[in-house]
């Protein structure tokens, strides 16, 4: 990581200190800093910055090097995951695949036709590779694929994946969050039990939708937002469930983080249940 020009000025300035031509030359004095000795706009003092200056750019150079060079391997490198969440994404749907020797696969690039907007890439249990994938609604959260789209985008990724690796490719519905809190609120803020969920509310969404695709819920993330918003003094949660599909709801109040099957989450508004008090809890 590229160190602040003050970092590398001060490992200059420390160099320059330990030097013994330069301390007996200029008539240092032993325990003293740099700073202590030189003036701000002394000729020192101003090249040791210039140098330091010329060397943090050169530090930020070769970290956007090595971050491109990391994105290369982990989105370019044929059959990574990166590499299949960008092929993904780069799905035409309606358009046949003409040139497998491309990165593209496509004879001519349609962004208007490339309808996967989410995908997400992991180890099936040992049973090859996991992808999950979703559109994007008008609000641009994701939402899952139709049955002929996700149909069209499998046949896809089974032309152009490596030989011989198993790929299951999914598009559901989001995973449906069912909570209960227990919440203080400032009654000075908040006239009615009313504003208060529908605050409540509205924090919990903007967590949901703020999450990475296939990112973790985290009970205790959540309470940080709410806490936040203004009024709403203490949250805890009392239960936590979520819903993937048809399955049967998981209890989740004492996990630390889970993973949305479907790749991103819900609220449940019929199943959000709030106990509010203005009173600290004994």
């Amino acid at each position: 990581m590229a160190r602040t020009i003050k970092e590398i000025a001060d490992s200059i300035k420390e160099e320059f200190l330990r030097n013994d031509t330069l301390t007996n030359l200029y008539g240092l004095e032993s325990g003293k800093t740099f700073d202590e000795q030189f003036s701000a706009v002394s000729i020192e003092t101003i090249i040791i910055n210039v140098v330091a200056f010329a060397m943090s750019v050169m530090e930020n150079l070769w970290d956007i090097h090595k971050q491109d060079i990391d994105r290369m391997i982990t989105e370019e490198r044929y059959g990574y995951a990166g590499w299949y969440e960008r092929v993904m994404k780069a799905f035409q749907m309606g358009d046949d695949i003409n040139q497998l020797e491309e990165k593209t696969y496509y004879d001519t690039i349609d962004e208007s036709k490339q309808i996967i907007k989410f995908a997400y890439c992991s180890d099936d249990a040992g049973n090859g590779i996991l992808i999950k994938i979703a559109k994007a609604n008008a609000d641009g959260l994701p939402e899952p694929l139709s049955g002929n789209e996700l149909t069209a985008a499998t046949a896809y990724i089974n032309r152009v994946k490596p030989a011989g690796i198993p790929v299951t490719v999914r598009s559901d519905p989001a995973d449906k969050l069912s909570i209960a809190l227990q919440i203080k609120y400032n009654p000075l803020i908040y006239t009615s039990s009313g504003d208060v969920n529908n605050a409540v509310e509205e924090g919990i969404n903007d967590y949901l939708t703020g999450l990475s695709y296939n990112g973790a819920f985290v009970g205790m993330k959540l309470i940080d937002v709410l806490q936040v918003i203004e009024g709403i003094e203490i949250v805890q949660i009392a239960s936590a469930s979520v819903v993937h599909g048809a399955y049967n709801p998981e209890d989740i109040t004492g996990k630390i983080s889970y993973i949305p099957v479907s790749g991103y989450m819900e609220l449940n508004k019929n199943e959000l249940t709030t106990v509010l008090t203005t009173e600290q809890d004994a």
